[in-house]
């Protein structure tokens, strides 16, 4: 069943770009992680 098996891909692809850009920030910043996340997604800080 390729569509399921391309869905497959691409959530595990999404999750590990995902994981990538947050882990580090999370680690950086420990319990206050969550900023870097919103201010990513936000136009200003």
């Amino acid at each position: 069943m390729p569509i399921t098996s391309t869905t497959n891909d691409a959530a595990a692809l999404t999750i590990t770009v995902v994981a990538a850009f947050a882990a580090e920030p999370l680690r950086l910043l420990g319990p206050d992680g969550w900023t870097m996340p919103k201010a990513a997604c936000s136009p200003w800080p």
